[in-house]
């Protein structure tokens, strides 16, 4: 039994303070608040008003809300390739249960192969031309990234590599970044004109047909398999061009390395 006074008078706020420090200091836990009974102002509490000094720390300890980040590089910030990949990796999983309950199950599956595609691909270009720490931004373009691909395309290295954004407050959206640093270097070379070129094909023929399924259409199995088996097809060649077009440690290569790494720390 502890020996912890359980009557109803409220104890001083100095004891109470004693005692939430002794379970602190005893504990591995960080904390991250606390409350004192609202209908407690302390002893020399006078018309209502609180006059509890202020926490003054105690020298040489050490208060802390948590543990310190670790700081990562820009090389390590960058959203790895199966990250942007999983949306389309977690298809075959819905085709299995589409194949034990029947077509008749979904009746939208256009939001679970076709829409998942689109993202992937949107997810990827997020990745090739935005800064790591920009991942997120509402102000990317999938027409605008390609658009500006185009033009370096056609133009070499006078096209320039930002556009503005259509949303508020309208900024200047610029490609950055290692991935971006790689992409730009390989397209400029013959062999990346047209991986290039196959990369944005397949990039308009999965991402584009999308929209409709995406806002206003509801198509049943039948009508969306066919769709479906024709994007699986693009998508093999969007994965394998834009690997083409990145250096081996931002590429499908990259993602090799690492699974096999996950595997070997596994047997082990």
């Amino acid at each position: 039994m502890d020996d912890y006074d359980y009557s109803d008078e409220h104890p001083s706020l100095e004891e109470a303070y004693s005692d939430v420090r002794n379970i602190l200091e005893a504990s591995t836990h960080y904390m991250t608040r606390f409350t004192v009974d609202s209908e407690y102002l302390g002893k020399d509490a006078n018309n209502g008003l609180e006059v509890i000094p202020p926490f003054v720390p105690e020298p040489g300890v050490a208060y802390s809300m948590g543990p310190s980040p670790i700081p990562r590089t820009l090389e390590e910030r960058v959203p790895s390739f199966s990250h942007c990949s999983y949306s389309w990796n977690t298809i075959p999983t819905f085709l299995e249960i589409l194949r034990k309950r029947g077509a008749s199950v979904f009746k939208d599956p256009a939001m679970y192969t076709i829409i998942p595609a689109a993202k992937s691909i949107e997810m990827h270009w997020r990745r090739i031309f935005l800064h790591p720490d920009d991942f997120k931004s509402r102000h990317f373009s999938v027409p605008k990234a390609m658009k500006i691909s185009r033009e370096i395309l056609n133009q070499g290295g006078s096209a320039g590599s930002c556009y503005e954004s259509g949303i508020q407050p309208f900024p200047r959206v610029c490609a950055d970044g290692p991935v971006w640093e790689s992409f730009r270097t390989n397209i400029k070379t013959e062999k990346g004109h047209e991986a290039l070129k196959q990369l944005l094909e397949s990039t308009e023929k999965v991402f584009f047909i999308s929209h409709e399924y995406r806002h206003c259409t509801i198509s049943p199995w039948e009508e969306i398999e066919p769709i479906f088996q024709k994007i699986a097809t693009r998508m093999d060649l969007f994965f394998d061009t834009l690997s083409t077009l990145l250096s081996p440690n931002w590429n499908s290569e990259g993602l090799s390395q690492e699974l096999k790494v996950q595997n070997d720390d596994t047997e082990d």
